[in-house]
């Protein structure tokens, strides 16, 4: 049998169409759809719906735009979704230390100086001759003026004149009443036996602002390092120092006498009289004879140890030993008076002989009886 003019074979059912293309279905779409509305608040389930979309509209000849768009914002959701995880959940990072410099120290400032230095005694303005003090220091807030007897740590024995004129700058003035201070200072008798360790000679002089507001003295003060140890004024007989020892136990110009001989040299340091013995004991000084000095003004230690010196040497000169002994062993002293004893009277020293060797002479000086080891 032919076929109908005009026409060819049928087509197959469901065969594609040679003018038209492949036909277009649903497939995938729901999914794609669900992909996508899913995506945003869940990104891994969206993105797995959206590649089952695509898959489904590939096999079904659907549109896989659903499918594409799904996975997407799936893979964007997720992604985000990490970045939040990772900022909630990992510890915070700690920053490496960093390498530090040293500070730079600033320039000094080349702004000028102001010509008033500050007064740095203020404290003792007030401070005058004969004024003992509880406390003295730089670090003293308040002067405490309390009577000499008491026990205090500073007075004020000496008042020195400055002159006028321009201020001479203030190492000038420290050198300049340092040494009269100290000038003043060696002119004090200090009783036998007192011990000055730890007592110490200084100024309070003026600084530039005060010597322009008419201060032109300074002071001579005497303190102790340790405190209120002192007691009675300096230059008196009443002056002495914690610790020392008292007047009766001590060896002086008033209680030694010729013939007198001592284990141990006196010194200004150590004048006990337990240092008295008998001379036939091993001794170590001998007062041989008392020379005279003059009289008149009292001279000053200086001019007095000088003189004493010369009339001790002469008077040794008379001195004969056993033969054998050799003299060269032995020194001359001389006890002198202070400027009070002198004012008193007392215008002799009494000379003595020191073997240098330590308490090894016996016996009296002198011809007979007297041996050496």
């Amino acid at each position: 049998m032919t076929s109908p003019r005009g026409h060819g074979p049928s087509p197959e059912p469901n065969a594609p169409s040679p003018w038209y293309g492949p036909i277009r279905s649903r497939a995938g779409r729901a999914l794609g759809i669900a992909a996508i509305v899913v995506g945003i608040p869940v990104g891994p389930v969206g993105y797995g719906l959206g590649a089952a979309s695509y898959l489904q509209a590939k096999r079904g000849y659907g549109s896989t735009t659903p499918g594409i768009a799904g996975m997407v914002i799936g893979l964007v959701s997720t992604l985000a979704l990490a970045a939040v995880l990772m900022v909630v959940l990992l510890p915070p990072s700690v920053p490496a230390p960093q390498a530090t410099t040293p500070a730079e120290t600033p320039p000094p400032s080349t702004a000028p100086e102001s010509t008033q230095e500050p007064d740095e005694n203020l404290v003792w303005d007030e401070m005058a001759v004969g004024d003992c003090v509880l406390e003295y220091g730089d670090s003293v807030e308040e002067a405490t003026y309390i009577d000499c007897g008491e026990w205090h740590q500073a007075e004020a024995y000496a008042e020195i004149p400055l002159g006028g004129g321009a201020y001479p700058g203030q190492d000038e003035i420290e050198a300049q009443t340092r040494q009269q201070c100290e000038a003043r200072a060696a002119e004090l008798p200090i009783p036998a036996g007192v011990d000055l360790t730890g007592v110490i000679n200084s100024t309070l002089y003026p600084r530039a602002g005060s010597w322009e507001n008419g201060d032109r003295s300074a002071l001579c003060i005497v303190y102790h390092e340790s405190g209120p140890e002192l007691s009675g004024s300096i230059g008196t007989d009443s002056f002495t120092v914690r610790g020392s020892v008292p007047p009766e136990e001590i060896l002086t110009l008033e209680t030694m006498s010729v013939g007198d001989c001592f284990s141990a040299t006196p010194t200004d340091a150590e004048r006990h009289v337990d240092l008295r013995i008998d001379c036939d004991e091993w001794h170590e000084l001998e007062l041989f004879t008392e020379v005279s000095l003059g009289g008149g003004a009292y001279p000053g230690h200086d001019a007095l140890q000088e003189e004493a010196t010369n009339r001790c040497s002469d008077a040794s000169a008379d001195i004969t030993t056993p033969a054998g002994i050799d003299t060269s062993r032995f020194a001359v002293e001389s006890y002198l008076p202070n400027e009070h004893q002198w004012q008193d009277g007392m215008h002799f020293a009494l000379c003595g002989a020191r073997d240098q060797t330590g308490p090894n002479m016996s016996g009296r000086i002198g011809p007979d009886n007297f041996t050496v080891r």
